[in-house]
């Protein structure tokens, strides 16, 4: 959960000098620098065949266009900070995935993976439990996710959620892969201004 901004006015060997006197701030609280947020843009790629996720995010402004990501063993995209064990970067914004396939991910039978798209309070795992918004704006418009064997989305601690025209085929609940869970096509939790709409599975819309 953000609590404020502040301004570092020195930083010197890890001590850092606070312009005036931020309200909130506490020991044990993680302070992100923005200045490193960079924006990114991916047209026309192909991933594929990776040991993990296909896209990893942990910044703002981004837009990931008629890429293909394909034969992941893991996630096709994680939307997550690490701010518990790596303490890369905060949380995202801004984000969209437009016009992209998402074919055969989440396909190592070994691991449990929660979603095609995960967004996620923390990369160390999800938190269906709290409420706090922590992400803002982020859409995924006009995709096919096809032969992927998990739910499609996982969504935790978002503003602004925007799941639409995107088509879903051969999509079915694989028993190995998942355990004795039941699977949704969708799972969206403590999640804010959500628009879910013009998509369709196996051509029957939802």
């Amino acid at each position: 959960e953000k609590k404020c901004s502040i301004t570092v006015s020195e930083y010197n060997c890890g001590n850092m000098i606070f312009e005036g006197n931020p309200e909130g701030v506490n020991p044990g609280d993680v302070l992100c620098n923005t200045g490193y947020y960079c924006s990114v843009e991916v047209r026309n790629t192909v991933t594929r065949n990776s040991r993990a996720r296909g896209f990893l995010i942990q910044t703002q402004n981004v837009l990931i266009e008629n890429c293909e990501i394909a034969d992941m063993a893991l996630a096709g995209v994680i939307i997550s900070p690490d701010l518990k064990i790596w303490y890369e970067m905060g949380p995202s914004s801004n984000v969209t995935f437009r016009n992209n396939k998402f074919i055969n991910c989440c396909n190592d039978h070994g691991f449990i993976t929660n979603a095609v798209i995960s967004i996620q309070r923390a990369h160390d795992g999800p938190d269906m439990v709290s409420q706090n918004k922590i992400h803002k704006q982020i859409t995924f418009d006009g995709n096919l996710f096809e032969n992927c064997h998990v739910s499609i989305l996982h969504a935790e601690g978002t503003d602004g959620l925007i799941f639409k025209n995107n088509s879903i085929k051969n999509c079915v609940f694989d028993a190995v892969n998942n355990k004795d869970r039941k699977e949704k096509i969708l799972n969206i939790y403590a999640c804010d201004n959500v628009e879910i709409s013009g998509n369709d599975v196996d051509g029957v819309l939802f």
